[in-house]
């Protein structure tokens, strides 16, 4: 029985997300106007690009260029799974800084560092921090395809950190905010101790008997 089952996930302009699993179904040749990249995430992915079969194992990343044409189907009976990004050529070109649209002839890849950031490109949350992922991401990847096109690119490390910065100053500011909650809380539950202590204290010097202590 064919499976053919492709799920929208959370979007940001110029990239939409998906994740995909095919078993008994195959694509017929087609291109796209934007960058396809992703990762396998089950099953063996086949496909012709540029004239030559391709096959994508599970962990491993694919990146299609612009108008390239390639088909898609099963590496065996299994079938295959996948999740996929397709970013807006123009998102890549700026991130390089108008330099180019680095093309990369291999598009199957165990490459550490675009591993990573096609990963966070895949996985940012849809949120205000999960815009900030993309883009951190977006640029992260375009100087890893820079790299291993041929250009250099060194703005990778000083990217990350400044995300990286972002997060943790998040995170401490959630913390202090948890922090000042707790200490708010507490407050609350001695508050009726404390009233309740006064009231003690005013029936006690109030007593005939605190009188007569102190005659």
């Amino acid at each position: 029985m064919a499976i053919n089952q492709i799920t929208a996930l959370p979007s940001n302009d110029g990239v939409e997300r998906m994740s995909a699993i095919f078993q008994g179904f195959s694509f017929s040749r087609h291109r796209h106007d934007t960058y396809a990249v992703g990762m396998t995430t089950g099953g063996i992915q086949a496909f012709t690009y540029r004239g030559a079969a391709r096959h994508s194992i599970r962990g491993q990343t694919f990146v299609l260029h612009p108008d390239e044409q390639h088909d898609g189907r099963a590496g065996d009976a299994r079938g295959f799974s996948y999740h996929i990004a397709y970013i807006d050529p123009s998102l890549i070109l700026a991130a390089s800084e108008g330099k180019s649209l680095p093309f990369v002839r291999e598009p199957v890849s165990n490459h550490e560092q675009l591993c990573d950031a096609v990963r966070d490109l895949l996985s940012a949350p849809h949120d205000v921090e999960g815009e900030l992922a993309t883009a951190c991401s977006i640029v992260a990847l375009s100087d890893i395809l820079l790299l291993m096109a041929g250009s250099a690119s060194t703005r990778r490390t000083a990217i990350k950190c400044s995300r990286q910065i972002w997060i943790e100053q998040e995170r401490a500011i959630s913390e202090s905010d948890r922090a000042i909650e707790v200490a708010d809380q507490k407050a609350k539950r001695m508050r009726p101790s404390r009233e309740r202590d006064g009231i003690i204290l005013a029936q006690l010097c109030c007593s005939p008997s605190y009188f007569s202590a102190q005659n």
